[in-house]
């Protein structure tokens, strides 16, 4: 048994270099060492698992390892949209606030979102005043998760350059 222990260190070693890249190349940052658990118990399960007929170990490894890690990247998106969101709180405040208790800010953020484009408007009314998940949007749209977080993205972003200007 121990000649396997080493075989599997030799091959960890040996793999770090494609770990890395993975966890690069799936822009993994927050939470790296957790990922990097998993590209390891990944890389355990390939070598128990793997068949020298089928594939190279390190071929074999690297989808092994890349796959899990998508799986629990899955996981944890399918999380993040049943939690509450924190950038989410305040347009929920917006939303709840009556007309005639309006701040000045709720003012100028108002006008802001009226010189959006009218998708990036209705992004704004459906996720942050309605309350609608992306997985929602992106349903009722006829689009991919992705592509919600990428309108996502561009409305904060644009919102951000307004209010510099202001």
């Amino acid at each position: 048994m121990k000649d396997k222990d080493y075989e599997f260190e030799k091959l960890v070693a040996s793999m770090q270099p494609i770990i890395r890249s993975i966890l690069r190349g799936l822009h993994i940052y927050k939470n790296h060492e957790e990922y990097y658990q998993i590209a390891l118990i990944s890389l355990w399960r390939a070598y128990q698992s793997y068949d020298p007929e089928k594939a190279s170990l390190t071929t074999y490894a690297y989808h092994y390892i890349r796959g899990s890690i998508l799986t629990e990247l899955r996981k944890q998106i399918q999380k993040d949209e049943h939690e509450h969101q924190p950038d989410d709180v305040g347009w929920n405040q917006i939303a709840n606030e009556t007309a005639d208790n309006e701040s000045d800010e709720t003012w100028i953020l108002q006008d802001i979102i009226k010189q959006l484009p009218p998708k990036q408007q209705q992004f704004i009314d459906l996720h942050f005043m309605k309350g609608h998940k992306l997985t929602e949007i992106a349903e009722n749209s006829g689009v991919g998760y992705s592509t919600v977080k990428l309108w996502k993205r561009e409305v904060l972003a644009a919102l951000k350059e307004q209010l510099g200007k202001e």
